[in-house]
């Protein structure tokens, strides 16, 4: 989760199933063959373009039990929540995501 010096957070319009138009956090897959904290780089700089020198130390924020159903297989997950300082700043939409928006914590609800 990357808060800038107001406190906002930035969240992701999801562009793909499932989900699409919802707000979601940046973020992935670890892959198979790599670190958590190398799954985080790699995913930092795949959706935004940075790289570990531009935020700030990662913090552990949570973690739940969650399911994710792509191509027809649901697969359980354990999603982890990390937190770090950024610099306000804007981005690019990708091929994830139509928008970046940053939100402070009491304009999030379930319908976002």
């Amino acid at each position: 989760m990357l808060i800038d010096q107001d406190g906002r957070i930035l969240l992701g319009a999801r562009r793909v199933m499932p989900n699409v138009g919802k707000l979601n956090l940046p973020g992935g897959f670890v892959g198979p063959d790599e670190t958590f904290e190398e799954a985080i780089e790699r995913e930092l700089y795949e959706e935004l373009g940075l790289k570990a020198k531009d935020y700030g130390s990662l913090m552990y924020a949570g973690g739940r039990r969650d399911a994710h159903t792509q191509e027809g297989t649901t697969r359980n997950l354990l999603s982890i929540i990390m937190t770090t300082k950024l610099q306000h700043r804007d981005f690019v939409p990708n091929d994830e995501v139509t928008k970046y928006v940053w939100k402070l914590p009491a304009e999030l609800n379930a319908s976002n």
